[in-house]
């Protein structure tokens, strides 16, 4: 519909901390939009509640917006690794 709820941005970033008190890997990484501009991107909060620039956003700088971008991939492959690490019982 144009942008985010608040409820959902809401309901992640209690996800997120959540995640970050159970020292659990970055879970919200993983929720993505799947239609629209933001296709296969986190919304608008996620970059947020992690003190970042939204990459697809109007502010920032370039520099800023690929830092931005690396750190969600960066998150994503903590959660791959954690992931693989707690099927083989590691964890």
């Amino acid at each position: 519909m144009g942008g985010e709820s608040q409820l959902v941005s809401q309901f992640m970033e209690a996800f997120h901390y959540r995640c970050r008190d159970r020292e659990l890997p970055p879970l919200d990484a993983l929720v993505v939009q799947v239609l629209g501009p933001r296709m296969n991107l986190p919304g608008t909060g996620y970059f947020r509640v992690n003190n970042l620039v939204d990459p697809l956003g109007e502010r920032g700088s370039d520099a800023e917006r690929v830092e931005a971008t690396r750190f969600w991939e960066d998150e994503k492959l903590r959660c791959r690794e954690w992931g693989v690490s707690s099927r083989r019982g590691r964890r």
